[in-house]
């Protein structure tokens, strides 16, 4: 499984980029288009912005994943913006084999062929 590693307080923790994220993150947004969660990413709120780590990290826990409030509190207690930002983009680009911004223009102008 393709993962990047996310560390908090001294403690690593995989999160995956592969498409299963992608399909887990659709469920998590009304079934939208992952092109366009992903293009939305900066406009999310925080704690949307949390839960695709969080979508991330449960895809590749190998054992029981901790709660969602759990890793809500573990991130907002010891990451920055900066920090969360910099791990979406590469989960998002470890997913499209693309450069962040390329996808959100891709996604922008309609040049897309993702059928949902």
């Amino acid at each position: 499984m393709k993962t990047v590693t996310l560390t908090i307080d001294g403690t690593d923790y995989k999160l995956a980029t592969t498409l299963r994220v992608a399909y887990v993150l659709q469920g998590m947004n009304n079934h939208k288009p992952y092109l366009e969660i992903f293009q939305n990413v900066d406009k999310m709120t925080l704690e949307g912005q949390v839960n695709v780590l969080y979508a991330a990290y449960t895809v590749a826990c190998e054992g029981t994943p901790m709660t969602k409030e759990a890793f809500l509190n573990l991130c907002l207690d010891n990451l920055d913006l900066g920090d969360i930002m910099n791990n979406i983009k590469s989960i998002i680009e470890g997913i499209t084999g693309k450069n962040l911004a390329d996808v959100q223009n891709e996604t922008v102008s309609g040049d897309s062929n993702e059928k949902n």
